[in-house]
């Protein structure tokens, strides 16, 4: 179904810009966010913008971890993010 699942299960070390290899590229859209205060998180991953429109993350034709293509993320401590591929790019 188009899901990437991303954990950090350190329990101090949040990372910035964390490259992950996908093999498809296209836009990606947190749908599960365990970091949400409903879940006991702290809310430190903006998924919307101040119109609450979702945030969305574009892969690059960068290959990484034998994957065709890259995208970045912010991953906090102890937390997940599930993201969904919401459009697909042709290559």
């Amino acid at each position: 179904n188009g899901l990437l699942f991303v954990f950090n299960f350190h329990h101090s070390n949040s990372y910035a810009d964390y490259k992950i290899g996908v093999e498809t590229p296209g836009v990606y859209q947190i749908v599960l966010n365990t970091d949400r205060e409903e879940f006991g998180g702290h809310s430190r991953i903006e998924e919307v913008d101040s119109k609450g429109v979702p945030h969305k993350y574009f892969t690059k034709p960068e290959p990484w971890d034998n994957r065709s293509n890259s995208l970045f993320v912010y991953i906090p401590s102890r937390s997940a993010i599930i993201l969904q591929l919401q459009e697909k790019v042709l290559a």
